[in-house]
């Protein structure tokens, strides 16, 4: 800081000061720099020991691999030599080997074949007669191929010793990853390469930069040493080297081991040497600095405070004081800048409140938002201990807002409705403030908050908006004080600041209701319903997600309004917008147009089928909500209403599109009888009144015998006998037929009829294993689908059970099949409720395996017996690899878990032929049966029987 080194200006100062520090410094520099040097050299050492080593060891892993292939290719040629037939074919002989572990290819070739089909750097070893002589003595020689940016091929060649003097070679190209290591294995800090005899490199575990010829010279003169390098980047290395002696084992000179890692990386902790230097040297410099300038700067501490303390002024900052004690004037002249800098502070807050709620009056904020503003920042300029504002509402009702001045609650506004006199309003309107001391006794309600925090005394303030009491502002003192007449003056100032800031929220909220809501219904009108289906379909096209408009015209209003008059028309109109406001959810808009026209929209799901649900069933609430009789002095009304429908995307993209639409489907429902709703799209219209129709059906499916059960035998894969069978559930309707189950059972889950279905399925099964048991079949199990909504009622396994009691069935013979998905919803429900069904001896079963998201850590702890593969696999299983490899897969798992496999949708012989070579214990499919009803399933039943009576 400037004023800090105002001693400077002595000349003495300087000189004195400037002594010291180079006293200090000089030695302590040295001493760090030869302390620098003598560090890193020593560090520089121990990292070429530690590459070095580590090449050693790298080279020795290196070589004894070399020797186990070599091992192994001996045992080959041996093994070929012995099993070598006179009579055989040269190109009999010349066949691929299976490779071992660490040959990529092993292969046998003749002499003549050495030289044309061998790889190029054998070719002139098939003429060379020492090495035909060497390897003659049983050995083996080690070739190498660098490959520019890839690992280099690398061979080992030995002969195999034929009986008739034949010669023959075996040659195993090594496989890099098995000698050289993987790359991944290789620290990011060492980058290792292996030179072959030629120091070419073989391998590298990083790309590294070629050595320059004076590197390969230092390699060619010993067979190790380090020495050090700059890449192209100019990057330092510490480089060694080693080399692998392989002549007496593979007739081929020494390979060497290379590795490079940056000096940087090696002389990294000497940074916390030069940082520990670098901090001795400050402190030192520091120590000297304060031990040479305390005397001289003793004069100017309090100066430089001071001086401090107006740059802080300037800047507003108000929070830390000067302090001074040096006894004399500058004591005194310290305190009267702390009072000056204090007086400016509470002005400059003063000011700033006072900006702020003006603020607020040129912004029309909400009026809670002045009373918060109020609540938090008059303890900026008054003095007060608690305060609370009450705002004065309809008739005698207020509600007092309390704010704590203490630090921890001071954030905390509550909120407490209470009840003012008109007499004391009218009393406070009169006088500017009033003071009250707090006794025993119970103050008034909008005081009482105060007295229950600890106020003795209090401030009342009236907040005067044309004469009237508006708003109370209550300030609370934990002790009985004169107030001085400043702070009443400025309180009094903020009151009617408040009072500006309410009347003029107040007026905004008020213009804002009568733009935007009906007068008659307070129901958002036309402008805002438009406002709002903006925002909705905004919100739709960002999700995917459908809108749907309701357009509804009471029926027969204008007789209503003409006979019994408008005050009648009136009632009606605030009675059916109630009606409506309570028959629709929260999310949901519904808007008076004018006159009996209405409008409802409503936001509903991304799925097609479950926002006409949603809207479907909303309308018929609506209908019913507003057939309810109304009664007018003692005169019953019934009124009904046309509702049309248009639903976005599908009718409209634009709110004045969806409107004009559903206007059109409300004429169209008007058309069609009044009292009904119509859809505007013909297609949805007709889906809309087919879904009903199917819903109202099921509902008595049951009760008309209209379900029944078909059965699909399960076979065993190898002795393609039956094992088991699968309970499907099918349905007649009496006019349209048989309805896929993929139709009506998702309906019947969405409406909970699921739940007495599945209980009539469990037991229909038991019925019919018994009826089968009488006649003598074979027992088998069934297996009974479950679906996602009967696996999350709490008290399914009861159910069964006491039906399987009533029945007295076997519960061997039960299997309960849970889809992928239904078991993955909730691990924990999942896991209970499956145990406590194996725990019952019932057959449990995961079906279509493979189309869900299931995790095998799950999986492994379901007590499960069954897995079973989708159809989606099967089908194409004959075509598809992918498949293949999938339903492989399954089958794998599913054994290595002590699963059995069930394959569905088998329909060809080649099918089954490849599912039973891959182990596939059960198939279901059309290949033998389709789902037959429970007569023919006995009659298979009875062949199975008689089948394995006959074996």
């Amino acid at each position: 800081m400037k004023i800090k080194m105002e001693f400077l200006r002595s000349r003495l100062a300087r000189r004195v000061f400037t002594l010291f520090v180079i006293s200090a410094l000089v030695p302590i520099t040295l001493l760090a720099l030869l302390s620098y040097g003598q560090v890193k050299a020593l560090l520089s050492d121990t990292q070429y020991a530690a590459i070095k080593q580590s090449n050693k060891n790298y080279g020795l892993a290196l070589l004894e691999r070399l020797l186990l292939l070599d091992s192994e290719l001996k045992w080959e040629a041996d093994g070929l030599a012995r099993e070598w037939r006179p009579d055989q074919d040269r190109e009999e002989a010349m066949r691929d080997l299976a490779a071992w572990q660490g040959f990529q290819s092993v292969r046998v070739y003749t002499p003549a074949q050495m030289e044309q089909d061998a790889p190029r750097p054998l070719t002139d070893l098939a003429q060379d007669e020492d090495a035909r002589t060497y390897l003659g003595n049983d050995k083996a020689i080690l070739i190498s191929a660098p490959q520019p940016g890839l690992s280099g091929r690398v061979y080992l060649l030995r002969m195999i010793a034929r009986e008739d003097k034949t010669p023959a070679y075996l040659l195993g190209e090594i496989a890099p990853s098995f000698l050289f290591g993987k790359r991944d294995t290789f620290s990011e800090m060492a980058q290792t390469c292996v030179l072959n005899e030629n120091h070419l490199p073989l391998f590298c575990s990083h790309n590294v930069d070629a050595l320059g010829p004076q590197q390969l010279e230092r390699l060619s003169h010993s067979p190790s040493g380090h020495f050090e390098m700059t890449d192209a980047q100019g990057h330092a290395h510490l480089v060694s080297y080693w080399s692998v002696f392989l002549k007496p084992n593979f007739r081929v000179q020494d390979w060497t081991i290379l590795s490079r890692a940056p000096a940087s990386a090696a002389l990294e902790p000497i940074a916390d040497f030069r940082l520990i230097f670098a901090s001795v040297i400050a402190l030192t410099i520091a120590i000297v600095a304060l031990l040479s300038v305390h005397q001289i700067r003793r004069s100017l501490v309090p100066l430089e405070r001071m001086l401090d303390g107006v740059k802080r002024i300037t800047r507003r900052d108000f929070s830390r004081p000067v302090e001074v004690d040096s006894g004399d004037e500058l004591e005194v002249l310290a305190a009267s800048m702390n009072k000056m800098a204090s007086t400016l502070d509470k002005q400059f807050h003063t000011l700033s409140t006072l900006a702020e709620i003006d603020q607020l009056i040129l912004s029309s904020l909400k009026a809670d938002d002045i009373v918060r503003t109020v609540l938090t920042r008059t303890s900026d300029i008054l003095r007060y201990d608690h305060i609370s504002m009450t705002v004065l509402e309809a008739g005698d009702r207020a509600v007092c807002y309390t704010l704590a001045s203490d630090s921890h609650l001071r954030e905390i506004i509550a909120t407490r409705t209470l009840a003012v006199e008109p007499s004391e309003s009218a009393t406070l309107a009169r006088k500017q403030y009033q003071t009250a001391v707090l006794g025993p006794e119970r103050p008034s309600g909008y005081l009482q908050t105060l007295q229950d925090r600890g106020a003795r005394q209090t401030l009342t303030l009236p907040v005067l908006v044309k004469e009237r009491v508006y708003a109370l502002i209550c300030l609370g003192y934990a002790e009985s004080i004169a107030i001085d007449r400043e702070d009443i003056e400025l309180a009094r100032d903020l009151a009617n600041r408040v009072a500006v800031a309410l009347a003029n929220a107040s007026w905004e909220d008020q213009l804002y209701k009568l733009a935007h809501y009906d007068s008659l219904t307070e129901l958002p009108n036309r402008l805002l319903l438009k406002d709002r289906l903006h925002q909705a379909l905004a919100s739709a096209e960002r999700r995917k997600s459908f809108i749907a408009v309701l357009f509804i015209d009471l029926d027969r209003f204008k007789n209503v309004n003409d006979s019994l008059g408008h005050a009648t028309g009136d009632y009606l109109l605030r009675e059916v917008g109630e009606r409506l406001r309570r028959t629709l959810r929260e999310e949901d808009t519904i808007a008076r147009l004018g006159g009996d026209e209405f409008v409802v929209v409503v936001q509903a799901s991304e799925h097609a089928h479950e926002s006409l649900s949603l809207t479907t069933a909303i309308a018929q609430k609506l209908l019913l909500a507003l057939a309810s009789p109304l009664y007018l002095n003692d005169r019953e009304i019934i009124t009904t209403a046309s509702i049309g429908i248009a639903c976005y995307p599908t009718d409209g993209e634009t709110a004045s599109e969806l409107l004009k639409n559903a206007d059109a489907a409300m004429y169209h429902a008007k058309a069609s009888g009044k009292d009904n709703y119509q859809f505007y799209s013909k297609i949805l219209n007709a889906e809309a009144l087919e879904r009903l129709e199917l819903e109202n059906c099921l509902r008595h499916a049951l009760d008309r015998n209209e379900l029944e059960l078909a059965y699909q035998p399960k076979y065993e894969t190898q002795s393609e006998r039956i094992c088991g069978a699968e309970a499907l559930l099918r349905w007649t309707h009496p006019q349209r037929g048989r309805i896929s189950p993929a139709e009506f059972v998702p309906i019947c889950e969405e409406i909970g009829l699921i739940i007495p279905i599945g209980e009539w399925i469990v037991r229909e099964v038991c019925g019919q294993l018994n009826a089968w048991r009488d006649a003598g079949l074979a027992a088998v199990p069934v297996a009974i689908n479950l679906s996602a909504v009967q696996f999350r009622q709490p008290d399914l396994i009861d159910r069964v059970l006491k039906i399987v009691a009533e029945t007295g069935v076997d519960p061997e013979l039960l299997e309960f099949e849970i889809t992928e998905g239904a078991a993955m919803e909730n691990i924990a429900l999942t896991t209970a409720t499956l145990s406590h069904f194996q725990a019952q001896g019932f057959h449990l079963s995961i079906d279509d395996f493979g189309t869900g998201h299931s995790s095998l850590s799950y999986l492994k702890q379901f007590p499960i017996n069954t897995l079973k593969v989708d159809q989606s696999f099967v089908r194409h299983l004959c075509e598809s690899p992918k498949d293949a490899a999938i339903v492989k897969s399954i089958v794998t798992l599913a054994h290595s878990l002590d699963f059995t496999v069930v394959a569905e949708g088998v329909e060809t012989r080649a099918q089954l032929d490849h599912l039973s070579g891959l182990g596939c214990d059960v198939i279901q499919g059309y290949l033998f049966s389709r789902p037959v009803p429970p007569q023919e399933l006995a009659e298979l039943l009875d062949e199975t029987s008689l089948a394995r009576a006959a074996v």
